[in-house]
């Protein structure tokens, strides 16, 4: 879905704030969903702008790249290391090791 508008939310904001229609009244003028209008209006309550929050870029990688590097060196020097083996050798941060279910070394590098 793609974000409103720049110029929409400017709009729905003036229409609240110096016209001071209600938000159903906005919602009904630029036919959008009232709950559009509130979200806009409440973000730029909150933060003082307009803009749309940034899309999540998705899920957060598990390694920094630093540790990833560190896990790829002892993948290298003893491949046949199991996950917890690996674990205890290696000072990386991990929360829980289930969510690390899938490491592939392809071309001497490894994918997750």
């Amino acid at each position: 879905m793609r974000p409103t508008s720049i110029d929409l939310r400017k709009r729905v904001v003036a229409a609240r704030l110096e016209d001071g229609q209600y938000m159903g009244q906005i919602a009904e003028r630029f036919r959008i969903p009232k709950g559009m209008v509130q979200n806009i209006v409440e973000r730029y309550r909150d933060s003082g702008t307009v803009m749309p929050e940034p899309q999540n870029a998705g899920r957060k990688p598990a390694f920094s790249a630093e540790a990833l590097r560190r896990i790829e060196r002892h993948v290298l020097l003893k491949p046949d290391a199991t996950l917890a083996e690996l674990l205890e050798r290696i000072p990386v941060k991990v929360v829980s090791p289930e969510p690390v279910h899938v490491v592939e070394l392809k071309d001497g590098r490894i994918t997750m």
